[in-house]
Formats: structure tokens, sequence, C-alpha cells
């Protein structure tokens, strides 16, 4: 995908890049609600706490050639990491959005829909 990370590219740019898309060509009314769902891995993907340059994944990447399967923690550790980086989009989404006249009245959250359940069907 463009030479981006599979979960990366998936999970943060495309609903960045529509999002941006759409700011930029004005498609968004001044009080628009921008959501995105995460997931309960990114509280797991804690470099979000740090800084949003610390969720870049070479600690996990660069020991693999292109195409190269991944083991399962590496690619569970690139979700958690995507799903924090929507959070921190969503920070700086709002930040920004709050200092430009048209849209100081749009809203940007992020949430995620909560631990599944399985309903059972009755006996």
């Amino acid at each position: 995908m463009d030479g981006f990370e599979l979960t990366y590219a998936v999970n943060a740019l495309g609903s960045f890049a529509l999002t941006i898309l759409l700011l930029q060509q004005s498609h968004l009314v001044s009080d628009a609600r921008i959501v995105s769902v995460s997931s309960t891995g990114m509280y797991k993907g804690s470099q979000a706490n740090k800084s949003p340059t610390s969720l870049n994944s070479p600690d996990l990447l660069d020991a693999f050639k292109d195409g190269e399967l991944l083991p399962a923690g590496h690619m569970f550790k690139l979700y958690q990491r995507s799903k924090a980086l929507q959070v921190v989009f969503t920070i700086e989404l709002q930040e920004r959005l709050q200092r430009d006249p048209r849209y100081r009245d749009a809203v940007v959250q992020c949430c995620h829909p909560g631990k599944p359940h399985t309903l059972l069907a009755p006996p």
C-alpha cells in the first residue's frame, strides 16, 4: 500500500487522509462531528502518551523484509500503535480545528466500542 505497513495504512492513514481531504475541499460544515472508532488496544499502545513521533514502528519492522509474514505478537503491537495513533490524531485535529474560525464548533471524538460480549440464545 504505497510503501506503508498495512495495519498503519488501514487503521490510521486512510481515515486521516479522508478527514483532511474533506476539510481541504470544504465538505464539512462548521459544526461537523468527526468520530473515529478505535479499540481497547489503544490503551496498550502506550507510546501515545509520549508523543506522536514515538508511534513509528522500526523496532518491530526493521528485522523483516517487505512482504515477510510477521509474528502474531508483532502484528498485535502494530495494531495497538495504530489505534493509539488514532487517539493522538483526534486530539491534534480537535486542537487545530478550535483555532480555525470555520470549524470552531466542530467536535472530534475517538472511542472504542467496548468489550464484545457473546449473546447466548435462550435454551
